[in-house]
């Protein structure tokens, strides 16, 4: 694990990306998602094809979003293999934010395999993002 552990660290240091953020993501399974990855992923913001998505909008400043953190970290061990989890860092993804007109953080999308994601606007419990992602298994 170790091993694996400091080969993200590096991987996300050269892309400009925060050691400690991924340190804790890559234990989780919740990865960094930049504004152009979001687009890739996610063409005209519809699901992969692949699998269910979980993507968390947040901030470091912001509270909720920390509050928010521990919640998607344990669906993500909840959900492996099943489920992608990604976070997006809104201060680094401005115009992301700004594209699909979120008005504050955290915002969380569940994007189903096919389809426009349901949106959950500021902070939820584990049960209420559980459901929405049973819904699409």
């Amino acid at each position: 694990m170790a091993i694996m552990l400091s080969t993200a660290i590096i991987a996300q240091v050269k892309d400009g990306g925060d050691a400690k953020a991924i340190c804790v993501s890559a234990q989780a399974g919740v990865r960094a998602m930049s504004s152009a990855q979001y687009h890739s992923t996610f063409k005209n913001n519809r699901g992969n094809g692949v699998r269910i998505a979980v993507v968390d909008f947040g901030a470091e400043w912001c509270g909720w979003c920390k509050k928010l953190q521990p919640i998607i970290e344990q669906l993500a061990e909840d959900y492996a293999g099943r489920v992608d989890f990604y976070k997006v860092d809104i201060d680094k993804s401005q115009d992301l934010y700004e594209e699909l007109n979120l008005d504050g953080v955290p915002y969380v999308y569940v994007f189903p395999k096919n389809g426009k994601p349901d949106i959950i606007d500021g902070f939820a419990e584990y049960d209420e993002i559980a459901a929405v992602i049973n819904s699409m298994l």
